[in-house]
């Protein structure tokens, strides 16, 4: 990815969330490994002057959900293979939109390899619409 694509995804970004409602002094949760997804959701919050608390993605539940009253975050970005985890962490919390990825979005990938590496289970997929209760919003 050149500078220049990576500055378009984080532009596009950050008027997608900025159009979900997060602005200057929301606080926004990455959970996420180190990823090109990571780098995209910290500088499109960087635009909005939105605060940015990571959360370790081997985190547990009972840690995620402090994590998240905490910091008081309103959105989570979630990588789609730890969201099981965090699903009992969201619980309780002030966030109102989850946003997840999947390791492989964003890598230039073809088509087939996303394909085998979901089958050979190396890329899971969530369906997040089920996963999440109906009052929160994606």
């Amino acid at each position: 990815m050149t500078y220049q694509e990576l500055w378009e995804k984080v532009q596009r970004f950050a008027t997608a969330l900025a159009g979900l409602g997060l602005k200057k002094g929301d606080v926004c949760a990455l959970m996420l490994p180190n990823s090109i997804q990571f780098v995209v959701s910290f500088y499109a919050c960087q635009l909005l002057g939105v605060t940015v608390t990571a959360i370790n993605p081997t985190y547990k539940a009972l840690e995620i959900q402090h994590q998240l009253k905490d910091s008081g975050a309103k959105v989570l970005i979630i990588l789609d293979a730890v969201f099981v985890e965090a699903r009992e962490g969201i619980k309780g919390t002030r966030v109102g939109t989850v946003i997840g990825t999947n390791i492989v979005d964003l890598c230039g990938f073809s088509a087939f390899k996303v394909f085998l590496g979901k089958l050979l289970k190396k890329s899971l997929s969530v369906n997040f619409r089920r996963e999440v209760s109906n009052s929160q919003t994606f």
